[in-house]
């Protein structure tokens, strides 16, 4: 059995020869094998509990064999489209359950290179036997569970995990029909509680397999997938997760990684594969060193920052009385370890000859057995405890340390803590953890931490946009004349710094921008500084497609034949003086690997109108000869933001820009989870794009209203594109941003 770790955050993979839709924890994806159509017609099962009301699906059965447990379709977790089947473990049941889910008959004689491949998730693990599934082989679909343990043939018991994986089966060994079961089995003797265990996406067939190479990182860090080979079915998007170790921040990726400058990446399985990542050393913070988690994505921590469990990380609440976000500790998924600890990066007080943190904090608390704590460390080895709150009853502490009531939610709270042994060290960290085994704490919230001396400090929020756009800008360096502190603005375009009363100079620089400044004043409050900076020039990605099927050029009418030389250009005044067809190389259109009928090519342009015509060129010699036709009229094209344009080789054109005749309703404009799009012809496509004209959400269709999913993208402005197929037309939409971390 081979198991992958998949998709479970969420971002939005657009290739050529592959299209990936992540939403929250679902990835919407016609089929993870489409663009292997062999591999589709071979399957013998496909299934993904898509069918409305109807469970089990046809020809599938279902025996439950312990009330109030039971399998049943679900639309609250999937992984692929809207539906999985789930088994139900619950009070009733004394959290028992014996539960069978049977596919149809497969008939396995004569074929022993059958895999069943499927995606399980389990909404409480690791947490011991109940998250085991047990693929089982019967003869017949029996319709009781004691005929059913009596025949069946146990092939393999998998674990299952808090996140959706991918899981693989070798049925290479059954012969003659045979139905497989997804056997959800917990006894009296296995002592647990409730659960939901899932499946989705469930097929049977031959399946191509690929290895990933992880390589060792360099530098101190480790990885998920781990250092070594992992095998991954073909066309598979794996989740690639880098962790820097205390000190150390990543880098980069080295490979073929969709992402290569974020931690959480992920990579397309179409071939054999190898990455490395890199981690570099940390600087250490000077002091006033202050978080207040501005910024930082639902579920995770900020640069610089490391945590032992996924149990940590940014939720969009203010229960500590801070502003939204604020960090979360949760207790679901639990976790085995006494010590889940989150760890600041490391903070320079050399200058300081006394220090205090201070912090808000809120317990959501049922009752329970369990410490908070705030620790410090010059090494990450040794710590030392600097504030705790023991979470017990008065019997319990004989020491009389504060405690709070059993059983009651504690805060907001404002907490101070003298760290005056640290004032004067170069190198020290700060760690939140909770300390114990126990369920009863349902969150610990903190916001505003502040590391500082003596000295009075206010802390001064930068937001940086485009000026053109109105959107954030990230990746923005800020320096200061008189502070030796540099600043990085987040993907929302923000950025902060503690700083004493007086007046300032911030220099922003950002590549394809303006260099800026921004003076200001610090007085006695915390204050906003909003900054926009204006494009060195504001181009967009023109994405051109034209069809060469059955293509004819030239008054011979010859017949368009890449292996008689023939290749194809465009060309128009993209530039001012239109180039001579075949002169410019960046202007030729090279087919697409899924389909050589369609010639493509990407071209950065200003805002503005444009003509041009497609060309074709043999055997490289430059000239005007076998244009699409003679003369005009010229195709013409709109910019106005990120566009993909499809033409069909000598398809005439009508002599006016690209303006749609035709009406769209686009709403809710401010959106959160989706965006819907009337139409008053049929849409063909959907596309949302970013700032930088990356392509985060697509949806294909042929309807005249369609929903789109944006609950994975971070809050800011985007581009949305609606294809139909009377013309093309662009908007500009908000997302509030409603990604969830569970």
């Amino acid at each position: 059995m081979i198991r992958v770790h998949c998709i479970y955050i969420f971002i939005l993979i657009v290739c050529f020869t592959l299209d990936i839709q992540v939403y929250g924890r679902v990835l919407n994806k016609n089929d993870t094998y489409k663009s292997r159509q062999q591999t589709i017609n071979d399957l013998l099962l496909n299934e993904s509990f898509e069918t409305p009301g109807a469970f089990p699906p046809a020809g599938w059965t279902y025996v439950n064999g312990i009330a109030d447990a039971y399998w049943e379709q679900n639309n609250y977790y999937a992984y692929h489209e809207e539906h999985s089947a789930r088994a139900h473990q619950g009070y009733a049941s004394d959290y028992q359950a014996d539960e069978w889910l049977l596919t149809p008959p497969i008939d396995f004689d004569d074929r022993n290179d059958l895999s069943l491949v499927f995606f399980g998730f389990s909404s409480s693990a690791p947490d011991g036997v109940r998250e085991n599934m047990r693929i089982m082989a019967v003869d017949q679909a029996y319709e009781n569970t004691t005929d059913l343990h009596n025949h069946a043939e146990l092939i393999e018991v998998i674990p299952f995990t808090s996140d959706w994986e991918e899981y693989i089966v070798d049925l290479s060994n059954l012969s003659g029909e045979k139905h497989l079961a997804f056997h959800y089995y917990v006894t009296a003797q296995d002592q647990t509680s409730f659960n939901w265990i899932y499946i989705d996406y469930v097929r049977i067939g031959p399946f191509a397999i690929h290895t990933l190479t992880m390589e060792y990182p360099a530098g101190a860090g480790n990885t998920n997938p781990p250092a070594g080979q992992h095998e991954y079915t073909e066309d598979l998007v794996v989740e690639l997760l880098a962790t820097p170790d205390y000190g150390w921040d990543f880098s980069h990726w080295e490979g073929d990684v969709i992402e290569p400058l974020q931690m959480l990446t992920f990579i397309q399985m179409d071939e054999d594969k190898s990455v490395k990542a890199h981690f570099v050393p940390l600087e250490p913070t000077p002091t006033p060193f202050y978080e207040d988690f501005l910024g930082v994505a639902t579920g995770n921590i900020p640069v610089g920052w490391t945590r032992s469990h996924i149990n940590w990380g940014a939720w969009p609440t203010n229960n500590a009385e801070g502003e939204r976000p604020e960090m979360r500790f949760h207790w679901n998924p639990a976790q085995d370890d006494e010590l889940l600890r989150l760890t600041s990066r490391p903070i320079n007080a050399v200058h300081e000859s006394s220090l205090t943190l201070s912090f808000k904090h809120f317990v959501n608390d049922f009752m329970g057995l369990y410490l908070l704590k705030v620790q410090s460390s010059t090494d990450t080895i040794n710590w030392e405890n600097e504030w705790v709150l023991y979470m017990k009853s008065a019997e319990q502490n004989p020491d009389k340390i504060p405690e709070r009531s059993e059983g009651k939610n504690h805060g907001p709270e404002n907490v101070s803590v003298n760290l005056d042994h640290l004032a004067g060290k170069e190198k020290f960290y700060i760690s939140f953890v909770f300390e114990g085994n126990n369920s009863h704490i349902n969150s610990w919230f903190i916001d505003d931490l502040l590391i500082s001396g003596d000295e009075d400090f206010f802390k001064v929020n930068f937001q940086v946009t485009c000026m053109i756009e109105d959107t954030p800008l990230p990746d923005v360096l800020i320096t200061f004349d008189e502070n030796d502190q540099q600043l990085i603005t987040n993907l929302y375009g923000q950025a902060q710094i503690m700083l004493k009363p007086g007046h300032y100079t911030a220099y922003l620089d950002k590549e394809g921008y303006q260099t800026k400044e921004k003076s200001f004043e610090v007085i006695d409050s915390e204050m906003n500084v909003g900054i926009a900076m204006e494009p060195v020039e504001y181009l967009h990605n023109l994405i051109i497609n034209v069809n060469m099927k059955d293509a004819i050029f030239g008054e011979e009418q010859i017949v368009f034949d890449p292996q008689e030389g023939h290749s194809v250009y465009i060309s128009g005044n993209f530039t001012g003086e239109w180039p001579i067809p075949g002169e410019d190389p960046e202007m030729q259109l090279h087919p697409r690997d899924e389909n050589p009928n369609i010639y493509t090519n990407t071209i950065a342009l200003t805002e503005g109108l444009y003509e041009y015509k497609y060309f074709v060129v043999i055997n490289n010699i430059p000239g005007w000869d076998h244009g699409e036709w003679e003369g005009e009229p010229n195709r013409q094209v709109e910019i106005t933001g990120p566009l993909v344009v499809s033409d069909i080789w000598g398809d005439y054109p009508l002599n006016a820009p690209n303006h749609p005749s035709f009406n769209i309703l686009v709403y809710p404009n401010p959106a959160g989870k989706r965006v819907f799009i009337d139409s008053s012809a049929q849409i063909s496509q959907v596309i949302i794009m970013d700032a930088y004209g990356r392509v985060v959400a697509r949806k294909q269709g042929n309807k005249k209203h369609i929903a789109i999913g944006t609950a994975h993208l971070p809050a800011g402005f985007y581009i949305l594109q609606v294809q139909t197929r009377l013309g093309t037309t662009s908007q500009k939409i908000q997302i509030i941003g409603n990604g969830h971390w569970h």
